[in-house]
């Protein structure tokens, strides 16, 4: 023979389905039933082989002894919220085509944040030796986009690969300091020092 003395503490929900196995023991024993209103104790002695309802009792005190399975917490959903294009252009006051430039982008439907840079601003000196001769100049991201004018589908495209992190820089980013050093601040060329740029 198996004995097997369970021994659990339980909530008052649970003291309905192992009360009367409880009593019944407890009687048994010339034992008083347990008191309390919200804490009941189960005690049973089993003998092996046991009832089938017997069994099932035990198994359920046996299960409720070893604690109920807690169940997985709700996970956060990371969400990722991709970045506005930075869109940078590079400008002179008077400076038409530029405006030109701005106005075709506006058009997009395609997000975006629009900087401008002054190049003949105190501070700006580096940039104007670059741009002087190209602009309007563009930049995504702080990287080289487009000299001159835009194209509406290159717009939709760039600013759509910026979006999704994908945008690469592209060739023929414009530098005429040489130009620049040749030239001078006083040049009265009529543009010829930017031919070719």
């Amino acid at each position: 023979l198996l004995d097997i003395q369970l021994s659990l503490r339980i909530p008052e929900a649970m003291a309905a389905l192992v009360l009367p196995l409880k009593v019944a023991t407890a009687n048994q024993r010339g034992l008083r039933s347990p008191a309390g209103p919200s804490i009941a104790t189960a005690s049973c002695r089993l003998r092996w082989p046991c009832s089938a309802s017997t069994a099932m009792a035990g198994a359920l005190v046996a299960g409720l002894r070893r604690g109920s399975p807690r169940l997985p917490r709700p996970s956060r959903a990371k969400v990722t919220v991709a970045a506005v294009p930075q869109v940078t252009l590079f400008t002179k006051p008077g400076c038409t085509l530029c405006d030109k430039a701005v106005a075709q982008l506006k058009e997009t439907t395609q997000p975006f944040e629009l900087s401008t840079v002054n190049i003949e601003a105190p501070g700006n000196e580096s940039w104007k030796s670059r741009y002087w001769c190209d602009i309007p100049v563009f930049h995504i991201n702080g990287a080289f986009w487009a000299k001159h004018r835009l194209d509406a589908e290159d717009v939709e495209a760039s600013l759509s690969a910026a979006h999704a992190g994908t945008f690469a820089a592209r060739d023929g980013e414009p530098d005429s300091r040489q130009q620049a050093a040749e030239c001078g601040d006083d040049c009265n060329c009529g543009g010829e020092c930017c031919e070719g740029h």
